[in-house]
């Protein structure tokens, strides 16, 4: 038996959201192309417990499936590198084709794994802002440096605006 579709009637065409306040001589309405291109979308990743203390287990993490742009990064681990040297985590944008390490960072600086665990770092995005743009099939890979002694449980945080002037529709 097929089921019918519950909200069949209630499919909208032509949506138009009007602001709040409208000035009488001066309509706006703001279109539902509009609406879409300002949504985010969040993507989380974790290298887990001891996992983290291998360079081998950092790599792409997201690859984006319409044009996006990063607009926000945060990182958390549970316990901090000890190394007696630095200890970071970068954001790549990569390419098809391009490997991890080769790519372009989207930081202006990079993230201190040694900080104290538990606590969020927000990373510093870079100004270049075609850097932190991502076509459909680009991806982003962490990349760390340093020895990542002691190190668990690194999660990371990505926020993206898409880019809906970017859409071919």
């Amino acid at each position: 038996m097929k089921k019918e579709d519950p909200f069949k009637d209630h499919l909208v065409e032509n949506v138009v959201i009007e602001p709040e306040q409208q000035h009488q001589n001066s309509p706006q309405q703001t279109s539902l192309h509009q609406l879409i291109g300002s949504l985010t979308f969040t993507v989380f990743a974790k290298v887990a417990d001891t996992d983290a203390q291998t360079a081998a287990k950092y790599g792409p993490v997201f690859i984006a499936p319409f044009p996006c742009a990063l607009i926000k990064f945060q990182e958390r681990h549970a316990v901090a590198g000890s190394d007696a040297g630095a200890v970071t985590l970068d954001l790549e944008k990569v390419s098809s084709g391009t490997a991890k390490g080769s790519g372009t960072t989207m930081l202006a600086s990079t993230l201190d794994l040694k900080a104290a665990a538990d606590t969020i770092q927000n990373g510093s995005l870079t100004a270049t802002y075609a850097n932190r743009e991502l076509a459909i099939g680009d991806a982003i890979a962490l990349k760390t440096s340093g020895a990542l002694t002691a190190l668990k449980d690194v999660c990371v945080e990505l926020t993206f605006k898409v880019l809906l002037t970017k859409i071919n529709i």
